[in-house]
């Protein structure tokens, strides 16, 4: 699993949360300067990614604050176009959701239930987050 985040502590918290899962996490901070243009634009292959099964994947990276690179909506197509299911942290109400079976929203801050609740609906995995809250 790919956490794609460009605050540390954010994306060590949601980290452990899948780690605490039985998840492997790979982490990544996104585009990054100079340029903020990440490797999955430049080359259409990135080896975190190939790695991954899944992606978390915040709508506001440092490309976004900077106005230049690659901006996160770019990122979002490349991982889809990797089939891999996504993950989307959003921001507000401008972070919509692609129409596509592959991708997931959660509200930001990110909330442990939430997140895992939607990466379990992504991979399929029986029981999932909603059961154990009910146990």
């Amino acid at each position: 699993m790919l956490v794609v985040e460009a605050d540390p502590p954010v994306r060590s918290r949601i980290g452990g949360w899948l780690e605490a899962e039985g998840y492997e996490v790979l982490s990544c901070p996104g585009p990054m300067p100079p340029g903020y243009t990440c490797v999955i634009a430049r080359e259409r292959r990135c080896v975190l990614a190939e790695a991954a099964d899944l992606v978390v994947l915040d709508t506001w990276l440092e490309s976004s604050d900077a106005m230049e690179g690659t901006p996160p909506d770019e990122l979002l197509a490349a991982y889809l176009a990797l089939d891999l299911p996504v993950v989307l942290l959003r921001r507000g109400e401008a972070d919509g959701l692609p129409p596509d079976e592959r991708v997931r929203g959660v509200r930001w801050p990110p909330d442990r239930g939430a997140l895992l609740e939607a990466v379990e609906d992504l991979l399929g995995r029986a029981g999932g987050a909603a059961a154990r809250a009910g146990s």
